[in-house]
């Protein structure tokens, strides 16, 4: 197991496999060693595959929560929406807050916001920042969602607030441009299209010079 976990650390996806092969012909009530190499899988591309895996640690540990959000990043990979979403909502079932919790409902907001159910969407990240008032990803996911729900006042509260947490998140100035711009908030938002160039998001050119020439 050691062998293969350090693989895992360095994204030796290979020797990791191959580790964690050995130990399941080994021991194939390992739950862990199915869960390392699934993940191994699913972060080297390979989403079948790592859906196997983790579905075999799942029935082997039906109630560990790193098991459930995996498997569901897995069969969203595959495309597989109610699959994982079941998962999902398991986790949450067994851990209603702290960092799993807070995870399952980020990728929740993120199926229903694919399927374009915004108010679902919305519903799981209002539940996720009550629990997680810091989440930054909440913020910037919530933010994204009432924009496109006509809600630019709580959108510009939001993404500021994350951009306050994590002054890395250059990427999020366009979103916050955009609600600005719809606001009539001509020259915030020129602020933050420029902010959002300067960080190497070139699709905010055209705004620039449509709106702020």
């Amino acid at each position: 197991m050691l062998a293969g976990l350090t693989a895992l650390r360095s994204a030796d996806h290979t020797a990791a496999q191959a580790a964690f092969s050995q130990v399941v012909v080994a021991e194939p009530d390992n739950a862990k060693a199915w869960y390392c190499r699934g993940v191994s899988r699913l972060q080297a591309g390979d989403a079948e595959a790592a859906v196997n895996d983790l579905g075999r640690a799942l029935r082997l540990a039906p109630t560990d929560g790193n098991v459930l959000i995996r498997h569901a990043e897995a069969c969203m990979a595959m495309g597989w929406r109610t699959m994982a979403q079941q998962d999902l909502e398991q986790v949450l079932a067994l851990r209603g807050d702290g960092p799993m919790a807070e995870h399952a409902l980020l990728l929740l907001g993120e199926l229903s916001f694919a399927a374009g159910d915004l108010i679902t969407a919305k519903a799981h990240y209002d539940r996720l920042i009550h629990i997680a008032p810091y989440n930054v990803l909440g913020l910037v996911d919530r933010g994204i969602i009432l924009i496109a729900l006509g809600q630019n006042v709580a959108a510009i509260a939001d993404l500021e607030q994350a951009i306050d947490l994590d002054t890395t998140l250059d990427m999020v100035h366009g979103q916050l441009a955009l609600a600005h711009h719809r606001l009539g908030h001509r020259m915030e938002a020129c602020q933050a299209w420029q902010q959002a160039l300067d960080a190497g998001d070139l699709s905010v050119q055209e705004s620039l010079l449509v709106f702020c020439e």
